[in-house]
């Protein structure tokens, strides 16, 4: 059997004259390659305005380099309201006790901010200094005094010219650890307690950043409601929640919006915020730079 694309367009009730052609063109391009299509067009259903600027970008961690300096032109033409880099060893922030290295993720965090993007940076690195055994189950500073001071450097150093009010995740998939780009691999009680640690460094650096977490390979990990109840109960801040999703079917990530927001239903004054920080879209019209993967957020409603 053929596989089948189904295109459910549900839009303003205004549509703009160069949407019927885009999707002539899309039909015609999937036509082309023997695939059977059903168009729906539902005109009648408005879902209020496409803010395709939520669709924003991240780069992994896959090196310290400007990775994508060469199309900062393409980028910035997108107008992407976030870019979210991975923090991670490559950087080496804590070369020794007491000395800070900024310098290398400067060039990157630069990148970022001569797009126009607001820079979302995701706190993913064990520094030697404070994890000398190399280990993802051991997921805590052997000093948390000198994790703390690290954090704010960092945050304030980005704070002083204009960086206030920045996005801070903590963590990648610390479900699963180095499986999914991350040095530790967490339990519930100690990812609340790293998290608790760092968010406030970051929040005694810039009182405007918006922090969150837990940025989950799978949603349905018990980290998840464990961070929801502790920052509920302790009043840490919380003010985004991260997860990803490796689906290419629209109504799976919907799904997971959904069951998100379930879950924060017990907690109505935290995460202002959902995102979707990372995944995969298997298609055949796949943005063809590497660097990238996507990052999709919602607002929650009322907030």
């Amino acid at each position: 059997m053929q596989p089948r694309a189904v295109f459910s367009v549900l839009g303003c009730v205004r549509l703009h004259r160069k949407v019927l052609p885009l999707l002539l063109v899309i039909a015609c391009s999937v036509w082309s390659q023997s695939l059977s299509v059903s168009v729906k067009l539902s005109l009648d259903r408005s879902q209020g305005p496409l803010d395709i600027d939520r669709i924003a970008l991240g780069q992994g961690g896959l090196s310290a380099d400007t990775m994508w300096e060469q199309r900062e032109a393409e980028v910035r033409a997108l107008h992407p309201r976030l870019i979210r880099l991975f923090v991670q060893e490559y950087f080496d922030l804590l070369p020794a006790s007491g000395r800070y290295h900024f310098d290398t993720l400067d060039k990157s965090v630069d990148l970022i901010l001569r797009t126009g993007a607001t820079p979302l940076l995701s706190i993913t690195f064990k520094p030697k200094v404070l994890f000398p055994k190399v280990d993802q189950d051991v997921v805590e500073p052997e000093d948390y005094q000198q994790w703390e001071d690290l954090i704010f450097a960092l945050v304030r150093h980005y704070r002083e010219p204009g960086g206030a009010g920045w996005y801070w995740e903590v963590g990648n998939e610390p479900d699963i650890g180095e499986d999914g780009g991350c040095p530790y691999r967490f339990q519930p009680h100690s990812y609340t307690r790293y998290y608790q640690h760092t968010v406030a460094a970051i929040r005694r650096a810039d009182p405007r950043a918006k922090v969150g977490g837990p940025a989950l390979a799978n949603w349905t990990s018990p980290i998840l409601p464990a961070l929801l109840d502790f920052c509920a109960a302790n009043n840490v801040p919380l003010d985004f929640v991260s997860w990803h999703v490796y689906a290419s079917d629209p109504l799976a990530v919907r799904a997971t919006i959904e069951r998100v927001k379930e879950l924060l239903k017990k907690h109505p004054g935290l995460a202002r915020k959902l995102y979707s920080t990372s995944g995969t879209w298997r298609s055949r019209f796949r943005l063809r730079m590497p660097a990238f993967s996507p990052v999709l957020w919602r607002r929650r409603p009322g907030k």
